[in-house]
């Protein structure tokens, strides 16, 4: 796919809200807070994260949290470094997270 205006300001807002999440996050774990509410916001901050992705490529964003549907959607358009493992593997991973708690 031949990019002519890639979406800087989106993807940056994007990453913005994604940093929120993962703060959050991080400051209820340091509080020892309850796990489920932790996890959702680290599932959060992925999800926008990605969401990020097609936000830069000026592609649609789909309304949806399931983390593989979003992977499968920006996979064509990213080169992710099979060293920090696949990110199809991490969608899984917290989708049977959510499953479990």
């Amino acid at each position: 796919m031949e990019r002519f205006f890639m979406n800087k300001t989106a993807a940056k807002e994007w990453l913005t809200k994604a940093w929120h999440h993962l703060s959050s996050a991080q400051l209820l774990f340091q509080l020892e807070h309850y796990t489920d509410i932790i996890a959702i916001e680290i599932h959060y901050a992925v999800e926008i994260t990605l969401k990020s992705f097609l936000a830069y490529d000026n592609s649609k964003i789909f309304k949806t949290h399931d983390l593989i549907d979003i992977y499968k959607h920006i996979k064509d358009h990213i080169n992710f470094d099979s060293e920090w493992g696949s990110v199809g593997d991490c969608a899984k991973t917290s989708r049977n997270l959510k499953i479990f708690l």
